[in-house]
């Protein structure tokens, strides 16, 4: 959840919006851009280049890694799951993730599942 989250910040509030750096086939950019969407969170997608990992995401992250997303206070999130957990709390509603224990021990568990195994297939 949000307290083991890593949350790198550099500079000063800045944005407005989130910015989700990714690439076009990358399964988690996707994940992560659905999300975004569906939640309402204005942000702005930049495709990933050797320019952009060398200039934004290694000096932040320390490796090359997608996606990461820039919040609006300019801290760097990084790894789908738990981007979702911390905007879930700073932004409740609506609620992607079940209120009730069961379902959300559900949810959490298809999404390791789908997190794990069938990138496989989607990959092919």
């Amino acid at each position: 959840m949000y307290k083991h989250a890593q949350v790198f910040s550099t500079h000063p509030v800045t944005r407005t919006h989130y910015t989700l750096y990714g690439v076009e086939a990358s399964y988690y950019a996707a994940k992560i851009r659905c999300y975004l969407l569906r939640k309402g969170i204005p942000f702005e997608e930049i495709q990933c280049d050797r320019h952009v990992f060398e200039e934004i995401i290694v000096p932040r992250i320390g490796y090359p890694v997608v996606p990461i997303v820039i919040t609006p206070h300019d801290e760097t999130l990084q790894d789908t799951a738990e981007i979702i957990d911390i905007l879930e709390l700073r932004q409740p509603t609506p609620s992607m993730i079940p209120t009730t224990p069961r379902r959300r021990f559900v949810a959490y568990l298809m999404e390791l599942y789908a997190d794990e195994w069938l990138k496989l297939p989607a990959l092919h």
